[in-house]
């Protein structure tokens, strides 16, 4: 598999991406919208067959073929077994853009993402999080994922603006509820709250 990535790296994409992302595996420089497109030429069954996972884009890949599993429980599985190899922003928020399938059934998946956030590995958090911007809108979500927000202890930048991000997304739906919470938050996640919500053009700062 590492072979057939190597036709596609972009020695130009590959620096652009080691300056925002650190990761611990090798970076080939191969664009998303690539590997979007080898993805649907190949199964997630096929793909773990042959690839070891040696390569960010391996890893990416991988995380872009778990939704086509048609099993639910296998694709649950599949979930749980990538987040462990998850080492940074932008390989867990890329895997969360592309679990779509559960917005279609949100009740049936709010228990397993937010039993992340109780993790203590900081990419196990995130994912929590950053999957939960899923619900963002969705009030019923609200009173339980607020309380299970206080309990995070993890203080790792990417957990911290993670959680601000979804706090400033629900901001979106109920400002005044948001405004209130921040005064019982971290205070440095309180910050970063405050300057997404004045850099969001959906959420009205007078």
């Amino acid at each position: 598999m590492r072979m057939i990535l190597e036709d596609y790296k972009d020695l130009k994409y590959k620096e652009f991406t080691m300056k925002i992302t650190s990761s611990k595996y090798p970076i080939l420089g191969i664009r998303i919208p690539v590997l979007r497109k080898l993805a649907k030429k190949i199964s997630y069954e096929e793909f773990i067959k042959e690839s070891n996972l040696a390569t960010y884009e391996e890893v990416m890949l991988l995380g872009m073929l778990i939704p086509k599993i048609k099993d639910e429980e296998k694709r649950l599985q599949a979930i749980k077994n990538y987040i462990k190899y998850i080492d940074c922003w932008s390989l867990c928020d890329t895997f969360c853009s592309n679990l779509k399938f559960i917005k279609k059934d949100l009740d049936k998946y709010y228990s397993f993402i937010v039993d992340y956030l109780s993790k203590s590995k900081t990419y196990y958090i995130r994912f929590g999080l950053v999957m939960l911007l899923k619900y963002a809108k969705e009030d019923r979500f609200w009173d339980d994922t607020l309380n299970k927000l206080l309990l995070i202890t993890n203080n790792d930048y990417y957990v911290q603006m993670a959680m601000a991000w979804l706090l400033s997304e629900m901001a979106v739906y109920n400002k005044t509820k948001i405004i209130s919470y921040a005064e019982s938050i971290n205070p440095v996640v309180k910050k970063m709250l405050y300057q997404k919500m004045k850099d969001s053009y959906r959420i009205e700062t007078r």
